[in-house]
């Protein structure tokens, strides 16, 4: 991402975290309690997201694992992940779909 994008995520953060802080204020609640609770936020939110990132990580490793299993099984085949979570097998020789009952 530019850091152009990453401007509107920033300014969010920037006016809810003014938000909070105006109405923490006029709880009467301390500031230490503000920023302890801030930074837990923080927190939480790094570990979401370096779990959704690992998480990811492990989806595509295995789906290329899965890829390499099956150019092994059918080596004059190219295995193409599908959107829908189906593969698709080329024929390598003539560029068309492969039948496996077809030969």
């Amino acid at each position: 991402m530019s850091p152009l994008e990453f401007a509107p995520i920033l300014a969010a953060l920037f006016l809810g975290g003014a938000a909070v802080h105006r109405l923490l204020v006029s709880l009467g609640v301390p500031v230490w309690l503000e920023c302890g609770g801030s930074l837990a936020t923080l927190a939480l939110a790094a570990f979401c997201s370096r779990r959704a990132r690992r998480s990811a990580r492990q989806a595509a490793l295995s789906r290329e694992e899965e890829r390499q299993r099956l150019q092994v099984q059918f080596p004059h085949c190219h295995a193409t992940y599908l959107s829908n979570g189906q593969w698709f097998h080329t024929d390598k020789a003539t560029g068309r779909e492969y039948q496996p009952g077809s030969q």
